[in-house]
């Protein structure tokens, strides 16, 4: 689980900067005495072990906190917004709804079923010093993180459990496909834990022993270069609007990584962020279902934003309706092979899984060049 990886930076590297919440920097050192103090406030509170805990954090540097609290503990956390979007979810595992002290003020009592616990505002306030905690020691079940986004075929919201035995295969291979390091200053923007970017990428840098940005302030656009940043995954509009924002970086700066995805990228926004922000630019094609890109291309010119190229681990087909590979020029489904850290099936629909060789995922027309 990443909380193993962030304990373990802690002990090596005590003071190196893990997470920058709104401009303030919290150390492995201090992440991780955040997370033991989590997880010892939920293990006092007898909450039932393997059901499923709605996190409705103020801050996203609070939720980063009490999920890996609650997962240490054995629960598995989905976060959301607000307490009234939980029917809409449509868990079928209710266990608790954990908020913040002020968010417990304004929630009253938990929807039906759902038992209400208040996380005290002290319980984080002497993460900057004192001991470093000891491994954590699992019980019989250690949780998982659901992931819940929009973007599914039939139109319905999708939940994906991130188990804690897919994490690390997942983790691994995003840290690869990203190529995280020690030197990772990844941006994320304000980008909630309940997204497949807002999860995975920070887990991705932790796992490498980089930093994480988060920022929620309104001026996040204009700010995006202030900690040294030098990798994101960002969707179009987010590039359109720091292009727009980021006053012209200068040679001597060193290039920053972003990779664009969610929507075709328009050849002007991608020279106009070469020119102004220094950048370089990757082009990827995912879905949530994969934990890591399944084709992408490093733009150099016009022709690099219609040629994919497939990911060394895996297979892409073009298929049509008949199961059969489309002719050149024909349109059909999206065949993507799945590897290790992809997820086997979605939460509320365990009969329908994803098959282990290919899963037709989307319909799309894209090209794809052979390697």
């Amino acid at each position: 689980m990443i909380a193993d990886s962030i304990y373990r930076w802690a002990r090596r590297f005590p003071d190196r900067t893990a997470l920058i919440h709104n401009g303030t920097t919290i150390g492995y050192a201090a992440f991780a005495r955040a997370i033991d103090a989590s997880r010892r406030f939920f293990a006092a509170q007898n909450l039932p072990i393997g059901r499923t805990a709605v996190v409705v954090a103020d801050n996203l540097r609070d939720a980063w906190f009490v999920v890996l609290g609650l997962r240490a503990v054995g629960l598995d956390t989905i976060c959301a917004q607000r307490v009234d979007q939980i029917d809409g979810l449509g868990l079928r595992n209710p266990g608790c709804v954990v908020v913040g002290e002020e968010g417990g003020r304004r929630v009253g009592a938990a929807p039906a079923g759902w038992r209400l616990v208040v996380v005290p505002a002290a319980t984080f306030t002497g993460i900057h010093g004192g001991e470093l905690p000891a491994d954590i020691a699992y019980g019989p079940y250690r949780g998982g993180h659901i992931l819940h986004t929009s973007g599914s075929t039939d139109g319905a919201r999708k939940k994906l459990l991130v188990s804690a035995a897919i994490e690390e295969p997942a983790t691994v291979a995003r840290l690869r496909g990203f190529a995280c390091d020690e030197r990772t200053v990844l941006h994320v923007l304000d980008l909630g834990l309940w997204t497949g970017m807002g999860f995975r990428n920070p887990s991705a840098a932790w796992q490498a022993g980089g930093r994480a940005i988060v920022d929620e302030r309104p001026d996040r656009i204009e700010r995006f270069f202030e900690h040294h940043t030098n990798r994101a995954n960002l969707l179009v509009e987010n590039l359109k609007d720091i292009s727009a924002a980021s006053p012209f970086r200068r040679g001597s700066d060193p290039y920053v990584d972003l990779i664009i995805g969610g929507s075709n990228l328009p050849l002007a926004v991608a020279e106009e962020a070469v020119r102004r922000l220094r950048v370089r630019l990757t082009v990827g094609y995912g879905l949530t279902e994969l934990c890591v890109h399944a084709a992408s291309a490093g733009f150099r010119s016009a022709a690099d934003l219609q040629w994919l190229i497939p990911a060394a681990d895996r297979t892409i087909r073009i298929v049509g309706e008949d199961g059969r590979d489309c002719p050149p020029g024909r349109a059909g489904a999206v065949g993507i092979s799945l590897i290790p850290g992809d997820f086997a099936y979605y939460l509320d629909r365990k009969s329908t899984r994803l098959n282990s060789s290919h899963q037709l995922i989307s319909y799309a027309v894209f090209c794809l060049k052979k390697k």
